[in-house]
């Protein structure tokens, strides 16, 4: 899986970089369902957001990014809401996707903005 090295992670499988500005903290990483990567990201000024970068290997005929709108999730407790960008390369695709209270959306997408303009997609 992917390390973090000098303030950026990395992961040999995808080959995939990015940024963990100041706040983020890599909690965890493991296989994706797609036989890719998987990494869990928390930033300590937002309480009960998180961001799941989901990265595989996919051969594809177009480069694009993909920024579809916000969303808000049914459920019991607080209001979440989720965002989701995707990059997609002619040998990868990724997306960042951004989970919190719907209060904190707004301002923890600005956070993960960061890390996904960050992002080097092979």
């Amino acid at each position: 899986m992917g390390i973090v090295l000098h303030g950026r992670y990395q992961t040999q499988g995808t080959r995939v970089e990015f940024d963990l500005p100041s706040g983020w903290t890599l909690e965890n990483t493991h296989p994706s369902v797609d036989n890719g990567d998987l990494a869990i990201l928390t930033h300590s000024g937002f309480d009960g957001g998180y961001a799941a970068v989901c990265m595989s290997s996919k051969k594809s005929d177009a480069d694009e990014i993909s920024i579809p709108p916000l969303a808000a999730i049914p459920q019991q407790g607080p209001k979440m809401s989720e965002s989701r960008t995707w990059i997609i390369t002619g040998n990868t695709r990724v997306l960042f996707l951004a989970r919190s209270p719907t209060s904190d959306l707004s301002k923890f997408q600005t956070a993960l903005d960061q890390i996904i303009s960050s992002a080097v997609v092979p």
